[in-house]
């Protein structure tokens, strides 16, 4: 005899929400991404961050389940939480993801990528002057300035004696250090184009280039190192 209701079709042959991926959006942003895709609308969505080298029985550090859709439709697409979430260290951190669709078909999931969170670096105002030397003008003047944002306070202030290395195309280079606003004027004496790079840090932190003719910038992601 069966006792209450009985269950619907699809309790027995739903399928479960699958998480496609769950990281930063930004490694300095505190917002978690999720993409995930089912059979039926995603309704809910909650997000654990864990210390990467913490045990697997270790204690959460954040929950989030305030979440917005980005992109995609409510079957398969990009969410992003609501608000940024503030931690006490900056590192990597672990994301396992609990999803529920509109048929209660439930999932919980950890993510291959991780959640980052760092302070990054920016250069601003960068000017190389002449752009186009020649002969006649081979004192070329090279300046710009770095800022750092801190995930942590959401603040950007001016990255103080951080060295910074002006390439020449015959592969020569010049270290300098930021001065207290950030910034490192140099004079160089090269024919042609001089490229500015930061030093090395963690990943998200930007390393921009210029030449007379292109400007591009390039995020890399290195291995992580010890945050600080």
């Amino acid at each position: 005899m069966a006792l209450g209701p009985v269950p619907a079709a699809h309790a027995d042959t739903g399928v479960a929400p699958e998480l496609v991926y769950a990281t930063d959006h930004g490694p300095s942003s505190g917002i978690v991404a999720v993409s995930a895709q089912s059979d039926s609308a995603i309704t809910s969505i909650t997000a654990h961050l864990y210390a990467a080298d913490a045990p697997a029985d270790a204690p959460e550090v954040a929950t989030i389940d305030s979440f917005r859709q980005d992109s995609g439709t409510d079957h398969q697409g990009v969410w992003l939480a609501s608000e940024a979430v503030h931690l006490a260290d900056l590192g990597t951190y672990r994301i396992v993801v609990d999803l529920t669709d509109a048929d209660g078909d439930t999932s919980h999931t950890e993510s291959r990528n991780q959640f980052w969170y760092v302070r990054t670096i920016d250069l601003q105002d960068y000017q190389v002057s002449p752009m186009e030397p020649d002969y006649s003008h081979q004192n070329v003047s090279v300046s710009g300035r770095y800022t750092v944002l801190d995930p942590r306070t959401g603040k950007t202030t001016a990255a103080v004696d951080k060295p910074v290395v002006i390439h020449t195309p015959e592969a020569s280079e010049l270290t300098v250090a930021t001065d207290s606003e950030g910034s490192s004027p140099v004079r160089s004496r090269s024919p042609r184009s001089t490229a500015a790079s930061s030093a090395p840090g963690s990943r998200g932190w930007t390393t921009p280039t210029r030449s007379p003719t292109t400007a591009t910038t390039r995020t890399s992601r290195p291995p992580p190192r010890t945050p600080g």
